[in-house]
């Protein structure tokens, strides 16, 4: 009011109510690189920024940020204040007009809960001309949601075995492939491929899932978090082609932490390989047979080696042994293949294929004493043959075999007499003298010899 004068009451003036601090503070909320479809079991950033558009400045503001159940708290970092993640109130002290500031949340993604997360204004000294601090109404702009749609995911390891990594050609071999899930989604729709290399030949398998041996995909419903599916597939190993074995993982309704399907990359987890070094097999057999087990002593005798390789593998490196016995010289050796060294014995083959038969024809003189006992024996040999083996001696085993021939004694007798006188008077005495000699070989025993006189003589 005006005095009379026109001047204005100093009491007057001292009444006037000066007006309220108003600031406008406003709220946002995002997902930092706008990541709302995480793989579960990863890491995003929430980050909330609180604007101030004045024109007062804004003093003790506070903000409430309580992560919902599907995420779980790393760790922040803020421009001002303190966030405590327990209570999700984040104490962000003053924002001048015109300013901001800023709180960053590291959470990690569960494979469950709710994955709305908002953040509102709770609390501020100062009036806020469009909205009411803690409200929770989410049409002010002091509030503000974000929503992420977690990708499930599933980390599936893959193992490989074979039981037998030396197994002999022609043999089965086991591979055992193990697929586990480690969470922390439950995991359907696998598909694991494991195409037997050209070195194996199917025979068949078992386990969990469907197993095509001719496009080698193995498929498997679901594995739930912590257990595991497995396979073995049994095979043959041929005699060549390739012998490693290579399983990964090359499909699943989930996404997989640590390794992508079908990549061929065997760092990773999902892919795993078993190799086979094949040990080359061949069953060798020896046999000799004379051309007489009853020789005459002084004359020869034809012993006859074969060796045959029934395979499956080729043989190399063979060596048969037939060294004479005492009771035998040796004449003569003709191999169908190799040499033979008659002062050891040895016939040098080298290599024998599997279905392959080599024989010798090893012809000696039989002596008048001695021993006649004569074996062939497999000695060398650098596979490994599946029923016996080269050089023990052994006569059971069917890379050895003896003949026993008993020779005939043979002598050769002649007989000469003479006598003294040839043209006797009657009555005269004359001697004959009879002489009887072995030119042998053998001795000769029970000799009789017959000389009757005839009747010209007393």
């Amino acid at each position: 009011p005006n005095n009379d004068d026109g001047d204005q009451s100093e009491d007057d003036e001292d009444n006037l109510l000066l007006p309220p601090q108003v600031a406008d503070l406003s709220l946002t909320k995002i997902v930092v690189d706008n990541d709302i479809t995480p793989l579960v079991g990863t890491e995003i950033s929430f980050e909330i920024t609180v604007f101030n558009d004045g024109p007062a400045d804004a003093t003790n503001v506070v903000v409430t940020d309580l992560l919902p159940s599907g995420f779980d708290f790393v760790l922040y970092s803020a421009t001002s204040g303190i966030y405590n993640q327990n209570t999700g109130v984040w104490q962000v002290g003053n924002v001048i007009a015109g300013g901001t500031q800023t709180l960053v949340i590291d959470v990690l993604v569960n494979a469950t809960g709710i994955y709305t997360n908002g953040a509102e204004i709770t609390a501020a000294d100062v009036f806020d001309i469009d909205s009411t601090p803690g409200n929770n109404i989410p049409a002010e702009d002091d509030q503000d949601a974000v929503t992420v749609n977690p990708v499930a995911v599933a980390d599936l390891t893959l193992e490989k075995t074979v039981d037998n990594p030396m197994a002999d050609i022609a043999s089965n071999v086991t591979f055992t492939i193990t697929v586990t899930n480690e969470g922390p989604n439950d995991a359907t729709g696998i598909q694991v491929l494991d195409q037997l290399p050209s070195g194996f030949t199917y025979i068949s398998d078992n386990g969990g899932g469907a197993y095509d041996s001719g496009t080698g995909i193995w498929n498997i419903t679901g594995i739930t978090v912590g257990n595991s599916a497995s396979l073995e597939i049994i095979a043959q190993v041929n005699t060549s082609g390739s012998y490693l074995n290579v399983a990964e993982i090359t499909a699943a309704d989930q996404a997989d932490t640590d390794s992508t399907p079908g990549n061929n990359v065997p760092e990773e987890d999902d892919q795993d390989t078993a190799e086979v070094t094949p040990r080359v097999t061949v069953d060798l057999s020896v046999t000799k047979t004379a051309n007489t087990l009853t020789p005459n002593v002084g004359g020869t005798i034809e012993f006859t080696v074969t060796v045959t390789n029934d395979g499956p593998g080729d043989a190399t490196n063979v060596v048969v042994t037939d060294l004479l016995a005492s009771g035998y010289t040796f004449v003569s050796a003709v191999p169908s293949n190799g040499v033979y060294e008659p002062l050891n014995g040895s016939w040098t083959i080298g290599n024998l294929n599997n279905g392959v038969t080599e024989n010798i024809v090893i012809t000696a003189e039989v002596l008048p004493s001695g021993i006649y006992t004569n074996t062939a024996e497999l000695t060398d040999l650098t596979e490994f043959d599946i029923d016996s083996e080269p050089a023990n001696n052994d006569d059971t085993e069917d890379d050895q075999e003896t003949i026993d021939p008993v020779p005939v004694p043979v002598s050769d007798l002649s007989l000469v007499k003479i006598v003294d006188n040839t043209n006797p008077s009657v009555g005269e005495t004359v001697t004959f003298t009879v002489s009887i000699t072995n030119d042998g070989p053998s001795p000769a025993g029970n000799i009789e010899i017959r000389d009757l006189l005839p009747s010209g003589y007393t």
